[in-house]
């Protein structure tokens, strides 16, 4: 009972905080995120900043915009699927959002993406939702507490500051496979802008950062790697916005991405239809007869992978290779933007979010879906951590036997 009431005091603190912020008072808004600081004994202070939307950054004194890139509108989209709820929007055309090239003088990042100028402006963008919204998603390590009004309180902590005198390009390391290879990744469209700056890689790097940004020809030597608990402040910071917003992956900086990794890959790899399991996800939308598909698209003459097991080249490798690519939602099925011109897609739907079937209609890619079976494992908050999931062998086998996609293996 004593964590129940915990949190609904938690949920009390943050609703009085917004009403706080809608009424004009930032300083409540600060005081009720310092004392649920101090209830979840965790030192720190609250500051309340000005959200600054990409589109209106230029308008403040410290940011010139140098360029922006328009994408032109994506016709084919996400296709109505039976028996699964969706957002009906997310089956029409969408366009994605500009991509922005700003110069930020004397920015700090307070954490990975977010960024702060002197005047009290935090740039309101980030992978996946701006932070005038990412604070609603619980999302670890994001410092803000609550925005509205135009505004967002953040709870900061002390942390190591590093501070870098020379311009900088500036990169978001996303712990997320996907993430990073949708919206931070592709940044790098428009470093070519400002050649001969270092990249400042902000955030919790590992391996698959390293091995992208070899496979695009970047020199280690010319990166400076930032530890997501740790501040970053530059004199003069180049700051690409996101290539992925609201479930809308951006078509130039993607398909950029696209050809740069097939071209320093190369030709000539073994062809195989590539499955992308995930036997090693157990807590999070569990394939509960996985081993079943497996054994059956083996015996169709698939190479079945668990991603997350081989280095990220060797995985760009095998989709760059992969005329058809079956994986069920999640993060693997990024790869899908290195497959070849003439494959296919086939997506095991276990979520009803749009971005992969987005990522495969900018790449011109065909695909189908075919929608899992929930089977209820325990309560939780949501259906992906309540459910596992099975997957109607008959019903795939027949997409695969009866449409291009089968011909595409």
């Amino acid at each position: 009972m004593e964590v129940d009431r915990g949190a609904a005091a938690a949920v009390g603190r943050r609703d009085l905080a917004e009403a706080a912020l809608r009424a004009g008072d930032a300083v409540g808004a600060c005081e009720l995120a310092e004392a649920q600081m101090k209830a979840a004994s965790s030192d720190g202070w609250a500051r309340c900043c000005a959200l600054l939307a990409p589109g209106q950054a230029a308008s403040e004194a410290s940011v010139s915009e140098v360029s922006v890139r328009a994408d032109p509108q994506v016709a084919s989209t996400m296709l109505p699927l039976a028996g699964i709820a969706q957002v009906p929007d997310w089956s029409a055309p969408y366009t994605p959002p500009p991509l922005r090239l700003l110069a930020l003088r004397n920015w700090t990042a307070l954490a990975p993406n977010v960024l702060v100028s002197r005047a009290g402006h935090l740039l309101d963008d980030h992978v996946g939702y701006p932070p005038s919204e990412l604070w609603r998603h619980g999302v670890a390590d994001f410092p803000g507490y609550v925005a509205a009004a135009g505004q967002i309180v953040l709870c900061e902590r002390a942390s190591q500051t590093v501070r870098l005198a020379r311009p900088c390009f500036y990169l978001n390391a996303s712990s997320n496979y996907a993430a990073w290879l949708m919206g931070d990744l592709p940044r790098l469209a428009l470093l070519e802008q400002v050649r001969g700056v270092p990249i400042v890689l902000h955030g919790a790097v590992q391996d698959f950062h390293r091995a992208s940004l070899a496979l695009l020809g970047i020199d280690a030597a010319h990166v400076i790697e930032v530890a997501a608990g740790t501040r970053f402040e530059c004199a003069q910071l180049y700051y690409v916005t996101s290539t992925y917003v609201h479930h809308a992956p951006g078509a130039h900086a993607l398909n950029w991405l696209r050809v740069a990794v097939r071209r320093a890959l190369g030709s000539g790899h073994r062809q195989l239809p590539l499955y992308l399991a995930r036997r090693n996800y157990s807590a999070a939308r569990p394939m509960l007869n996985e081993g079943a598909l497996i054994a059956m698209l083996e015996g169709r003459g698939f190479l079945a992978i668990d991603a997350e097991r081989h280095p990220l080249r060797e995985q760009a490798v095998l989709a760059a290779a992969a005329r058809l690519v079956v994986a069920p939602y999640g993060a693997a099925l990024a790869n899908a933007l290195f497959a070849p011109p003439d494959a296919a897609a086939l997506i095991i739907a276990t979520k009803t979010q749009p971005e992969f079937a987005r990522l495969l209609s900018l790449a011109g890619l065909p695909f189908a879906h075919v929608v899992a079976k929930p089977v209820k494992l325990r309560d939780g908050r949501n259906v992906s951590e309540s459910y596992g999931y099975e997957t109607n062998l008959a019903e795939l086998t027949a997409v695969l036997d009866g449409s291009s996609l089968g011909r595409a293996g």
